[in-house]
């Protein structure tokens, strides 16, 4: 029988009929890999860049906080989705941030040990695992972690009980964050702003390997007239500044269209009607 690491289950042996725990139809490669993703609770650009990382590197075993079955089932299609104990709740999936403290420990805690090679899908706390002496670890950082980095635009995530001691608890994240980036062999950017905030918090160096992108579907169509817009596309979360966005368009006095949705929604609206 194959040994699933302590703590952790896959979601096919909890969620029967979800797809998950299907083996991989390519056979075993010599050299294990293993990916190592955050959370998947929500599908944006680190979850559409982990399944194209599991895909190309023809990973059998996904290891991720927490899930939907759903969305894990999409994102890594015919691959063991491993979650570990405390992940496995409907608090994990819907409020994962309340679990935030958590995460370090759990990652920390992963029997990689039958892995050549780990590859993290790193933007919170994944860096925290280990592995052996001999095995490789890239970590393909989205960017270092917010919660600790930029604390102040992600305290409207934070649970409302942690806020007022929150600069505490993201100095010792600092802290560790870089005790865990020394662990890590090489990383990989996914722009060279993420490689210089990499440097600039780690003070280590990043290839620069850009997220795919679907260059026929966004290549502009000539014989469509250009309209006098501007588009902001993407999740209205407080780092990816809509209101900035807004604020452009307000002084070149063009009308903005914003494609998404999120927390953010409320507040870009009222910016833009000029209240608060």
């Amino acid at each position: 029988m194959e040994r699933v690491p302590k703590g952790w289950r896959r979601r096919g042996e909890q969620l029967r009929g979800h797809g998950f725990g299907h083996r991989s139809r390519t056979s075993e490669a010599s050299v294990r890999i293993a990916l190592c993703h955050e959370w998947t609770t929500a599908y944006g650009g680190s979850e559409q860049v982990a399944g194209r990382l599991a895909r190309i590197l023809d990973v059998r075993d996904v290891f991720t906080f927490a899930a939907r079955p759903d969305l894990a089932e999409a994102v890594f299609p015919g691959r063991r989705v491993h979650v570990p104990s405390v992940g496995r709740t409907w608090l994990a999936e819907r409020h994962w941030p309340l679990l935030l403290p958590l995460m370090p420990k759990a990652w920390s805690r992963l029997d990689l040990s039958s892995y050549d090679v780990v590859v993290t899908s790193a933007h919170a706390c994944v860096n925290a695992v280990q592995v052996r002496p001999d095995a490789v670890h890239i970590s393909y950082c989205h960017t270092p972690m917010r919660y600790a980095w930029d604390w102040r635009l992600e305290l409207g995530r934070v649970p409302a009980p942690l806020r007022p001691i929150w600069p505490g608890i993201a100095r010792a994240l600092r802290r560790a964050d870089r005790r865990w980036a020394r662990r890590v062999t090489a990383f990989i950017a996914n722009s060279y702003h993420v490689a210089g905030r990499i440097r600039s918090c780690y003070g280590r160096e990043a290839s620069v390997v850009h997220p795919p992108v679907d260059t026929g579907f966004f290549s502009p169509d000539p014989t469509v007239r250009r309209e006098g817009f501007f588009v902001f596309a993407g999740r209205l979360v407080p780092y990816k500044r809509a209101d900035i966005a807004l604020e452009a368009a307000r002084r070149a006095g063009v009308r903005l269209v914003v494609a998404g949705n999120g927390p953010e929604l409320g507040r870009v609206a009222r910016q833009k009607l000029g209240t608060t």
